[in-house]
């Protein structure tokens, strides 16, 4: 199995599910962890668990996006690794959405990862070299009722996690560009 070629690693939107279970295998693997999101507090375990960095954030703001990357160059050293999880989901049959709602979710979850995705990049061009992540959904693609079902259902966040780590994990001769992972009760 081929080491994790990364030395740092960012996460925006970090919490207590994929995300923390990725930082966790992220620093068992050596690498500097840094974790933000809007609210620190809730990471202060998690941190104090791996030794990460946290940093606040509202990643749909563009300044506060660009001072997040400034500071984690700062503190952490220019992350080679990224990952985008932050969300907020809109809920309800489509004819009955709050517009202001789906604004948000958008703003979060797409206009937020651009701006993730953009600082990340200015930053591993000129290295040639990075990975960056972006977790999304089944139901941004795919809309489907009654989508909570039973826990066996869902997949689970350290698996998820792991197959993040052997994304960055997989020789440069052989990548994927694109990993989709379903949980084993849903239908195609």
């Amino acid at each position: 199995m081929t080491d994790i070629p990364y030395r740092i690693a960012l996460i925006v939107g970090a919490g207590s599910g994929i995300s923390a279970s990725f930082a966790r295998r992220l620093a068992a693997a050596g690498l500097r962890v840094g974790l933000a999101a809007r609210h620190v507090e809730k990471l202060a375990a998690l941190a104090s668990e791996i030794g990460a960095e946290t940093f606040a954030v509202d990643a749909s703001e563009p300044t506060g996006v660009a001072r997040l990357f400034a500071e984690a160059d700062e503190r952490l050293g220019e992350p080679d690794v990224v990952h985008y999880n932050a969300s907020v989901r809109a809920h309800g049959p489509i004819a009955e959405l709050d517009p202001e709602a789906v604004r948000k979710a958008i703003e979060i979850s797409a206009f937020g990862g651009f701006l993730t995705v953009r600082e990340a990049a200015r930053r591993m061009i000129p290295h040639g070299r990075g990975a960056i992540l972006l977790t999304g959904a089944s139901a941004s693609v795919k809309g489907y009722p009654h989508s909570a079902g039973r826990p066996d259902s869902t997949l689970n966040p350290d698996a998820i996690a792991q197959t993040y780590i052997e994304i960055l994990r997989q020789p440069r001769s052989a990548w994927s560009l694109e990993v989709e992972l379903r949980p084993w009760v849903e239908t195609f």
